[in-house]
């Protein structure tokens, strides 16, 4: 799986700011051009997602080896979750040193079919000090009441509910759902100014997308970062 998957790195930026927050971790197929799309989706139909993921987690892991304070989101399917946690944590607690250094997205591409398991899983790396995301929210599985089970520190909105929300304006119960167990929203593709003024109305504190923050095929180190926000800020963030 490492001669066929490699990640790439996009900035998720404080709105307010301009600072980068942290990195999430793409998983990419080498030498072929949206291969990755459907290479995860075969991964979830053939049962090998958690190779995918296993192989991006490794590489992030190395990375982090010489990026002390740079932060990254890796994407874990429910199903990798579900039927191989053991072998999840047992990387995870390899590398335990450099866990606090990352955020676990809970891709909800997969309906949630052993509570249990997932919660033993957040409860495990949160020994560590890491993070929890929900992704994708609004367009999979994830319901409010799984979403307050889980509890995750990062509520990422999906790119059609993003859109949604900019029409509507109507955030307040994903808001208060988000402030229920103290975590924070993040929206996703965001590509226009006029995207972004409007998440800023509406109080998100996190964005991600190609407006604000381009796919890197390298991860910066803490100097890089630094210079990455501020050319965010300077481009009007």
């Amino acid at each position: 799986m490492r001669k066929v998957v490699s990640p790439v790195f996009q900035p998720i930026v404080d709105a307010r700011t301009g600072a980068v927050s942290h990195y999430e971790a793409l998983a990419r197929t080498r030498g072929v051009r949206s291969g990755h799309v459907k290479l995860l989706q075969l991964g979830e139909e053939f049962g090998f997602i958690d190779l995918i993921d296993f192989e991006v987690l490794r590489h992030v892991f190395r990375l982090l080896r010489d990026r002390p304070y740079v932060r990254v989101a890796v994407n874990v399917s429910v199903l990798t979750i579900e039927e191989s946690c053991n072998e999840l944590l047992s990387l995870v607690f390899k590398n335990m040193d450099l866990a606090h250094q990352v955020v676990f997205e809970i891709t909800e591409t997969a309906q949630i079919n052993d509570m249990p398991r997932i919660q033993q899983f957040v409860a495990a790396v949160r020994l560590l000090n890491a993070k929890v995301a929900i992704d994708d929210f609004g367009d999979g599985y994830f319901t409010a009441p799984l979403v307050r089970e889980i509890q995750p520190e990062y509520l990422k909105l999906s790119g059609d509910l993003v859109a949604r929300l900019c029409s509507s304006g109507e955030i307040l119960p994903i808001r208060d759902l988000a402030r229920s167990f103290g975590g924070e929203l993040i929206a996703e593709h965001v590509d226009s100014e006029e995207k972004l003024a409007r998440l800023r109305e509406l109080r998100v504190g996190l964005v991600q997308g190609f407006h604000v923050g381009p796919i890197l095929e390298e991860l910066p180190d803490l100097q890089e970062s630094r210079q990455l926000a501020l050319g965010v800020a300077r481009i009007g963030l």
